[in-house]
């Protein structure tokens, strides 16, 4: 099964938890980041690309304005 990591200026700062569910494997995990202007934040498959489909879904909400 693929993993999935959440990276933020060059480090890994996610590692997805993964799970079988509905006939799908199914990939999740939360953080909270503190970004600044001009921070990069992206999404990298780690292992186990088999399994992986293009439908993947990535949401980020601003809490606040620092």
């Amino acid at each position: 099964m693929g993993s999935v990591d959440l990276w933020c200026k060059g480090q890994q700062v996610l590692h997805s938890f993964n799970m079988y569910q509905g006939g799908q494997y199914v990939s999740s995990g939360d953080t909270v980041l503190q970004l600044e202007a001009g921070d990069k934040v992206w999404l990298q498959v780690s292992t186990g690309t088999s399994s992986l489909s293009t439908n993947s879904i990535f949401t980020g909400y601003l809490l606040f304005a620092v």
